[in-house]
């Protein structure tokens, strides 16, 4: 098993692969070209807030990529952002 940093998850991908990244470069890829639509400092936010309930509210440091992007889609929303899950 390998140490995470802190700012950092094991994302699960579709074909099985697991990928430790941070949060925010995964937020930054899910948001593609609308993050420049948006403050910069929200999206920080949104990403460690998602992190933070991954990692301490739940305890886990394993999640999809789906579960990750519906997560953050709520976050958003809860912020007034308008987000449209694929």
């Amino acid at each position: 098993m390998i140490l995470l940093r802190p700012d950092c998850l094991v994302f699960k991908t579709s074909s099985g692969e697991s990928i430790p990244c941070s949060a925010q470069e995964v937020t930054l890829e899910l948001l593609g070209d609308a993050v420049s639509q948006m403050d910069q400092q929200t999206v920080q936010n949104a990403a460690h807030a998602v992190l933070h309930y991954f990692r301490t509210e739940l305890e886990r440091t394993v999640v999809t990529i789906g579960e990750f992007a519906e997560t953050l889609a709520k976050v958003l929303r809860s912020l007034g952002l308008e987000v449209h899950s694929p």
